[in-house]
């Protein structure tokens, strides 16, 4: 960012000197060498520090990986209306509970085979089995594949002991040229 007597000049827009002098909005494009002989400084951006909120409270202030109970400054145990202990639920609880529901959405559309299945194949009147339509293999291997890459994705989340282990969990692989080769562990779910 360019300068005038600490103040910053923005880009596109007029601005006067301490002569009074109006300079156009098209300073920009001026030399530097012209800016510097005008008076203006330049002075590179502080950065920000970035963190990845879904891992971190605050820059290097974690969340917790397991569910922790919530204290006051005190460490006091926090109830809630009720009177229960409030506890703030882990990157695991939340990661786990979100694999299940993604699990539960990737069925749902094929869950009409399976209650077809099971409510016109019994006769609960002769307690006999009937010929039904049958639930279409291409069916059975993707509810399958979806149930065990579930309970992959979840003995992934309960292995990881450490922020960096699950954090991993979230990159995507990419080969030497760069470029993607899968999905990232917890997203690594069968194409319907």
């Amino acid at each position: 960012m360019w300068y005038y007597q600490d103040k910053m000049i923005q880009a596109g827009r007029e601005w006067r000197d301490s002569k009074g002098v109006k300079h156009p909005r098209t300073w920009a494009n001026w030399s530097e060498d012209r800016k510097k002989s005008m008076g203006m400084v330049f002075k590179a951006e502080e950065s920000k520090p970035v963190f990845d909120q879904r891992f971190y409270k605050a820059l290097d202030v974690a969340r917790p990986l397991v569910d922790t109970p919530v204290v006051d400054e005190e460490n006091n145990q926090v109830m809630d209306q009720d009177g229960k202990p409030m506890i703030e639920q882990g990157l695991k609880t939340k990661a786990l509970d979100r694999v299940k529901s993604q699990a539960a959405d990737l069925l749902a559309p094929t869950d009409w085979y399976v209650t077809r299945y099971a409510e016109m194949g019994y006769d609960s009147e002769t307690g006999t089995v009937s010929e039904v339509a049958p639930i279409p293999d291409e069916v059975k291997a993707f509810r399958k594949a979806v149930r065990e890459a579930s309970g992959t994705i979840e003995a992934a989340i309960n292995a990881a002991t450490t922020h960096a282990q699950f954090m991993d969990l979230y990159k995507v692989p990419v080969g030497a040229d760069g470029e993607p080769t899968g999905p990232a562990p917890i997203e690594a779910w069968p194409i319907p």
